[in-house]
């Protein structure tokens, strides 16, 4: 009998990957042109770490990261980028301890943050937190959790935002089972959300008047003909294809769906560990999506990490362009593309205990492989947000 395995909380990420077939998908794709490449993207990386924020100018002729400047927001805050690029989102700032959303705008000089507007969404709830935030096009999607004795009751949110950035004092409320709602994933272009609760995934459409409309639940992976139970959670989704690690018989599988009734299309067999994925879907729908993801594997008795690069074109099609071993956490994608930024840590050889964070940035083209920029340490583990702004 298959064996139900716990899921750990997840990094949150927005859009998705999917395949048809079974298995893992078809070999590295074709080697990057020799023409010369163009200039990077221009733009400001802020990355918050251990209540700093540090923010970075894209050098467009090479695409490293300069640091430019810093700020403090103490109490380790949330942090979400919107997908164009315009604005950063923070949760619960320093000075404002109770349920806030923070729009903060980029100086278009030194990237430095400044406050464009704050709302309180829940203002008695004194002993509560974020457990993370999702900001889309138009709205922002989040978990406020707070203990009560042995439990830990929690709310899902939606809130709309205007074209401003400002986030609106209306807010869609659901209540959520203790311990439910971790793990979620957004998928903007489809209007789809994606959340598990005791190993359960519930599709949601994204409803105009910002309500989450729940609409199919599922508990089976692998492909419709042959389905099995497992304990599932969610990874990644975009283009109307979600993405799931699955738990059974204490073994990890990646398994497929496609649309709002999450029908089973295939265990690709590939192990997410550490179940982090992210996507980049272009405005463009002709252009294939983007898709980096960390996976395990085994090689001679030992578990090799390694981070992955997938296109996904028509039909949901996927296949790998690149890995990269050692294997990092991919956290963010730059807005127009041609940029990739993970986590990478280790532990201390004298103190297990203490680890050292990285971030890293890679180069990536349309049909090309992963090739390595840069590697910043941390002073914590890095969230990570990108800018755009128009006159940069």
């Amino acid at each position: 009998m298959r064996q139900r395995g716990m899921a750990e909380s997840a990094l949150l990420v927005c859009s998705f990957l999917a395949a048809c077939g079974g298995g893992d998908p078809a070999g590295p794709g074709p080697q990057p042109s020799s023409s010369p490449s163009p200039a990077f993207p221009a733009g400001f990386v802020h990355v918050l770490a251990s209540g700093q924020v540090t923010n970075y100018r894209i050098d467009r002729p090479t695409g490293r990261l300069d640091p430019v400047s810093s700020q403090e927001f103490g109490q380790s805050p949330v942090m979400s980028g919107e997908p164009r690029g315009r604005y950063v989102y923070l949760g619960n700032l320093a000075q404002s301890p109770r349920g806030t959303i923070t729009t903060l705008a980029p100086n278009v000089t030194n990237g430095a943050l400044s406050i464009r507007s704050e709302v309180q969404i829940f203002p008695y709830a004194t002993t509560g937190g974020w457990n993370y935030l999702i900001a889309g096009p138009d709205r922002i999607l989040g978990l406020w959790s707070w203990p009560w004795g042995h439990h830990v009751y929690s709310t899902l949110i939606s809130q709309p935002v205007d074209a401003n950035g400002v986030v609106s004092e209306k807010v869609r409320e659901t209540d959520v089972y203790d311990g439910c709602a971790r793990a979620t994933v957004a998928d903007w272009r489809g209007n789809l959300f994606y959340s598990e609760c005791d190993g359960m995934v519930t599709s949601y459409s994204l409803e105009p008047d910002f309500a989450l409309k729940p609409v199919s639940e599922l508990r089976v992976c692998g492909p419709s003909a042959a389905p099995f139970r497992a304990w599932l959670t969610p990874l990644v989704g975009a283009r109307g294809v979600f993405l799931a690690d699955a738990a059974a018989d204490q073994q990890h599988t990646v398994c497929t769906y496609e649309g709002l009734g999450l029908d089973p299309r295939a265990d690709l067999g590939i192990a997410a560990p550490g179940r982090a994925a992210i996507a980049f879907d272009p405005a463009d729908t002709s252009m294939p999506a983007q898709i980096a993801m960390s996976v395990a594997r085994n090689e001679r008795g030992e578990t090799v990490s390694e981070l992955r690069l997938y296109s996904v074109g028509p039909g949901a099609q996927l296949r790998l362009q690149d890995s990269r071993s050692p294997g990092s956490w991919p956290v963010a994608f730059h807005p127009v593309g041609r940029l990739l930024f993970a986590e990478r840590w280790e532990s201390d050889a004298q103190n297990p205990y203490n680890y050292r964070y990285q971030l890293v940035v890679y180069a990536f083209e349309p049909e090309g492989r992963l090739t390595e920029i840069q590697r910043i340490d941390q002073p914590g583990r890095p969230q990570v947000a990108v800018t755009f702004p128009a006159s940069n």
